[in-house]
Order: structure tokens, then C-alpha cells, then sequence
């Protein structure tokens, strides 16, 4: 909306008409591109077709935007404030990732059905389902949403990756991993140019580097006796962490071996793995074994018990820790615990997620479906949200096979 003012000489009356008809105008044109993305949706050409940007401008920015979204099979729990808006998600479709736009106006979902779908924050709607490959019935593991939002990459059951075009859903880029396993790990660059794939936990398998832009594998990675359970960028990109019976950092530029000194406790495996402050600061675990910050200029090594999750928050200057419904915020500079994190009492937290900018975060469990948000710089519980699975147990056979849960935060917080 562009304003020229003619004249300041004007009775205070008619600015507020005006400054009330302006914020009217906004709300309007933002509900018209919202119900036009639903009919497209729905297969209604009575509209005309929206550009790509007014696509992602709604997708990225909302006024009220929400500040988290809970899964547990097809039970989808959305909150804006502290109010359960909800999503009505198909019975059949069970989600196994979700991850927000920047802004939280969107949120994609991927479901073990195979199918992945856009859903618009705003509406509580589907805005769009991504497009399959011809013939596939593979599971959809993961998603990820590049940078700039109009990207989003998702690792399948038939070792492909796949890059699809948030605005229209179609298929961008096809990646044929060369991994005997099954990857659970995508990861995109900051830059938006790269992907990383791996993490199968099968003896020798890659982690492999590709270019976004023309398909080309760049560079592949692999620990020679054992596997790769765990990978890591940190934050800039210029480093690549991967873990199993052992840690290597890797140069993502020339794909070489940077550091290489960091075993296992016996036979346990490092399941988690993150990298931060320039690639000095790395931090794993493994079941049953404490978690392990080691900053590799100065040689030394802390190491942390009691620990079951662990998460690096965006910027890699703190990251968070739970054991069983208790967790912590520590400083990755002072190796000290800034404060303490209470779940519900008997909750197991399951799943971490941060927002984008680092500032919230919040954890999920099973049982009794809760999930909590707080404030990092503070440590004050902001919200606590409760939903119902019901959808899970529609079985008795399926009832046995309790899914997790899934949490994700918008970067609105």
C-alpha cells in the first residue's frame, strides 16, 4: 500500500479513518490471497492463479502467527498464543516429520503414506500436496524447508531425495543416494546451494554432500570401520560432523578429513552429534553414556551424565539438554548450566525443537501428550500445550505401536 500525504492539516478524526480503512485494506488483501490458495487447493479455477511470491509471502509471514505445532500420528495440535486451533488431518494420514516456514504463516508435513502437504496456519487448511513420484508408494521420512522458503527437500524409504517448489509442488531435483541403508538425515546448507544426506547407521555408508542447483554429488564421506549414525553442519556451513563408533569433522568445501580424534566409550554407538563456534565445539552422545562437549583447539573434554537429549540451537552458542522430564540450558562458551527446564512430571520427553532465531524452545512426549515451550535467555515456561491422541489407537493391532511425537516451533517467538 503506498501513501502520499497531501496535506498534515487534518482533523484528527479523519487519520484514524484513514489508518483504520488502510489496516482493513491489508487484512482483506491477505484473507483474498489466503482464500484463493485454498480453492487452487481444493481444484477451483474460479479464481485467477497467484504468483509464487504472493505464495510464499503468506506462507512466511502472518500477523498472528502460531508458536507450535504437536503431532502423534494423525492427532495435529496447532497453537497460536496459547489457544489449540487445531488441524484436521485425514484419519489415514500419519504424520512422520513437520517442520514451519519462517514466520509460522506454514507448516509442511510429511505422512508414511508417502504424501506431503502444505498446510496454510492461517486457514487450518491444506494449501498443497507435493507431487509424487509416478508409481512410488515409498515412505516419506523427513522434510526440510530451505532458507529462503521456496524450496522444501524430503528423504524417502527408496533412498531418493527430492526437492519440490513450495509455490507450485512440483518436483525440482531428484537425488538417487548411493547409501545401502536407509538415510534419516537431511540437512540444507545456509546458503541454500547444498544438501547433505546420510545418517543410516549401516557400516560404511556415505554421508554425501550434492549440489541443489544441477544434481552433481560433490563430495561422499564415510567412516571406513563403522558407521554413520549422526551428521552435523555448523552454523555457517564451512564444517560437516558425523558420528558413529567415532566423531570426524569434515571440510565441506573439499570434502577432506579435518579432525579425527574422538572414540566411543566401548561398544556404544554416537547416536546425536552437533557442531558449533566455528567448528571448535562438538557435542554427542550415545545411550547410557554421558553426554561429551569437547572443544578440539584446547584439547579438552566435558562430560556431562544423566543426559538423554540433547539440541544445538540455532547460532550454536547454547544448546539444550533433558533427561527423562528435566532439562537445562547451557552456554557453549562457559560449559555452564544457565537454567533448568521442568517437563510434566513422569513425561519422557521424546522430540526437541528450537525456532529459528533460537529464542524459544520446546520439547513433547507421549504421554500425557504435552508439550512445553520456554524462553532460552530467561528459562520461564512460556506455554504448556495438552492435546488428545486419539487417532493413534483406531486399531487394536495398531494400538500396540504407539508413534512418537513430533514438535515443531515457528520462528515468530
Amino acid at each position: 500500500v503506498h501513501v502520499k500525504w497531501c496535506s498534515l492539516a487534518m482533523p484528527r478524526g479523519v487519520l484514524i479513518a484513514v489508518a483504520v480503512a488502510l489496516l482493513i485494506a491489508c487484512a482483506d488483501g491477505v484473507r483474498l490471497v489466503e482464500a484463493s490458495l485454498a480453492d487452487l487447493a481444493l481444484g477451483r479455477s474460479n479464481r485467477p492463479k497467484l504468483p509464487v511470491e504472493s505464495i510464499r509471502h503468506v506462507l512466511s509471514f502472518v500477523p498472528t502467527a502460531p508458536r507450535a505445532a504437536w503431532a502423534m500420528g494423525s492427532d495435529v495440535h496447532l497453537w497460536r498464543g496459547a489457544a489449540d486451533v487445531g488441524l484436521l488431518v485425514e484419519r489415514l494420514f500419519r504424520v512422520s516429520d513437520l517442520k514451519f516456514f519462517l514466520g509460522g504463516g506454514g507448516l509442511v508435513m510429511a505422512g508414511a503414506d508417502g504424501r506431503g502437504i502444505i498446510w496454510s496456519a492461517w486457514t487450518q487448511r491444506p494449501v498443497r500436496e507435493l507431487e509424487a513420484p509416478l508409481g512410488n508408494r515409498s515412505k516419506l521420512r523427513v522434510v526440510e524447508i530451505f532458507p529462503d522458503g521456496d524450496r522444501i527437500v524430503g528423504l524417502r524409504t527408496d533412498r531418493t531425495a527430492i526437492v519440490w517448489s513450495s509455490g507450485s509442488g512440483e518436483i525440482l531435483q531428484t537425488f538417487r543416494l548411493p547409501e545401502r541403508g536407509q538415510s534419516r538425515i537431511v540437512r540444507v546448507f545456509p546458503q541454500g546451494d547444498r544438501i547433505v544426506t546420510g545418517g543410516s547407521c549401516v557400516e560404511q555408508d556415505p554421508a554425501v554432500i550434492w549440489n541443489v542447483t544441477d544434481g552433481r554429488l560433490l563430495h561422499m564421506v564415510q567412516h571406513e570401520h563403522g558407521e554413520i549414525c549422526a551428521l552435523a553442519l555448523s552454523p555457517c556451513g564451512e564444517w560437516l560432523a558425523t558420528a558413529g563408533l567415532l566423531v570426524r569433522v569434515w571440510l565441506t568445501a573439499t570434502g577432506a578429513l579435518a579432525w579425527d580424534r574422538i572414540p566411543s566409550v566401548g561398544d556404544a554407538t554416537f547416536t546425536d552429534v552437533g557442531i558449533a563456534r566455528g567448528g571448535s565445539v562438538l557435542l554427542t552422545i550415545a545411550p547410557n553414556e554421558p553426554l561429551h562437549v569437547i572443544n578440539r583447539l584446547q584439547g579438552t573434554r566435558l562430560l556431562v551424565f544423566g543426559i538423554e537429549r540433547f539440541l544445538l540451537l540455532p547460532g550454536g552458542d547454547r544448546f539444550i539438554t533433558f533427561n527423562g522430564d528435566t532439562g537445562g540450558v547451557w552456554s557453549v562458551g562457559t560449559l555452564k548450566r544457565d537454567h533448568i527446564l521442568r517437563h510434566s512430571s513422569g513425561c519422557r520427553v521424546q522430540r526437541l525443537a528450537a525456532s529459528y532465531d533460537g529464542r524459544l524452545v520446546g520439547a513433547c512426549g507421549g504421554e500425557p501428550h504435552c508439550s512445553k515451550v520456554w524462553d532460552v535467555a530467561t528459562g520461564d515456561l512460556l506455554h504448556a500445550f495438552f492435546g488428545e491422541a486419539t487417532n493413534w489407537s483406531s486399531s487394536p493391532a495398531e494400538s500396540q505401536h504407539r508413534p512418537d511425537c513430533h514438535i515443531a516451533l515457528s520462528g515468530a517467538g
